[in-house]
């Protein structure tokens, strides 16, 4: 018995091949040879794979196409074993309509957003499409919203539904201006300033203007700021070395700020004397 071959046009049906599957069927259920089975199994392997890449065609590209075949062969199993040959349904169309039932139900489980968001989904798509037919090009969001009989905030409130329920990866392979693959999460903007160079490298010299800053300093006043800030001693403590008060290393340490804030005037969004 020959595969059949399945194509986007017309999937075949043969009378002859229909007589066949009722014989199989009723020599599997007579005598529950697996090899039986597994010879329809072969048979129609073609026809679950054909309607997993028909509907694959207009899935996100994270969707795996392995978890659909995979469901749909289990519907394609459980399809043999349930055939009812009195029905007078042809075995073919029997595990046409189980299968495809089969990969909606995967789609359904792998999707959390909840069917109304679907709906809508669909209902846009079908709402635009009439519109391009009638008009010659797509509709803007008010013109949309009237064709789907809903107010312009409601269409946008719906269109975030469907926004946040659409989920990517970002393992995606994507194409950029030079034609080169690339992954999406290259493409994500990062916000650790530390990663970037042109801030890295604008930061690395204003700190070296800093250090040329307290290098103009007298050596006490380096001092004051050496314990301060990298020692990390408390004023009483710098006071007693110094041999000063408290209050008096306080006032000295303001004095020093004031004096590196005016040096740096320029460079006060990158970094902060404390």
């Amino acid at each position: 018995m020959t595969a059949p071959v399945y194509s986007a046009t017309a999937p075949p049906r043969r009378a002859s091949r229909a007589a066949e599957d009722r014989r199989l069927i009723a020599a599997y259920r007579e005598t529950g040879d697996r090899r039986i089975r597994d010879r329809l199994v072969f048979t129609y392997a073609p026809l679950v794979k054909y309607l997993v890449g028909k509907k694959a065609r207009t899935l996100p590209a994270q969707v795996d196409a392995d978890d659909l075949t995979s469901a749909g062969l289990e519907a394609l199993l459980r399809c043999i074993d349930r055939y009812d040959m009195d029905t007078g349904t042809s075995l073919e169309a029997f595990i046409w309509t189980r299968v495809q039932g089969a990969i909606l139900d995967e789609l359904r489980r792998d999707d959390w957003a909840p069917r109304s968001v679907r709906r809508h989904e669909r209902d846009a798509q079908t709402a635009s499409a009439r519109f391009l037919r009638e008009h010659g090009r797509s509709p803007d969001e008010a013109e949309l919203a009237q064709e789907m009989g809903i107010s312009l905030g409601e269409l946008r409130d719906r269109d975030h539904d469907v926004a946040t329920a659409t989920l990517g990866s970002l393992n995606t392979t994507l194409v950029d201006a030079e034609d080169s693959e690339i992954e999406r999460v290259e493409t994500l903007r990062s916000h650790d300033l530390h990663s970037d160079p042109e801030h890295a490298t604008v930061d690395a010299a204003a700190r070296e203007r800093l250090r040329a800053a307290i290098n103009e300093l007298s050596e006490r006043d380096r001092s004051i700021m050496v314990m301060l800030h990298t020692h990390h001693m408390t004023l009483a403590e710098t006071g007693a070395i110094l041999g000063v008060t408290e209050s008096r290393v306080s006032q000295l340490h303001t004095r020093i700020r004031n004096r590196l804030a005016e040096a740096l005037e320029d460079d006060r969004s990158l970094f902060e004397i404390a």
